[in-house]
């Protein structure tokens, strides 16, 4: 979509049924101190929101094309046999940080450089994601 409904930005029509998982803006894929990170995670869902591990993959922004492929989109995040939709993302200045709804810290796995890597389960549910703060 593009134009007066839009305010002159391009962007994407979505499905009735669909939802957004992250919106945000980057100035690039590095400030020259931190590197710009893509992370996301995947689940089921027919889960209870908050009760299933899923999986959680993190990659550098730079892995990923300026422009889509026309309407197709980019893979960002290879689903397992058990998960069907990506349930939360998150994209900024690494490192990447996870919490849990405690509150509480989440070792999170290593960033890949496949852009289109199935991602790893986190040790806890995972209810926030940030990053670089006095890294």
């Amino acid at each position: 979509m593009q134009g007066v409904g839009a305010a002159g930005m391009a962007g994407i029509s979505m499905p009735s049924d669909a939802r957004a998982v992250f919106f945000g803006a980057v100035a690039g894929a590095s400030d020259g101190v931190h590197q710009a990170m893509v992370v996301t995670l995947a689940g089921s869902s027919s889960a209870l929101p908050g009760t299933e591990l899923g999986s959680v993959k993190i990659s550098p922004l730079s892995v990923f094309p300026d422009k889509g492929r026309a309407t197709k989109g980019v893979r960002c995040h290879k689903l397992r046999a058990s998960e069907d939709e990506i349930a939360l993302a998150w994209v900024g200045p690494g490192p990447v940080r996870g919490a849990t709804a405690a509150g509480k810290p989440l070792t999170l796995p290593a960033p890949t450089d496949k852009r289109d890597a199935t991602g790893t389960p986190p040790s806890a549910p995972v209810a926030a994601l940030g990053g670089a703060i006095g890294s």
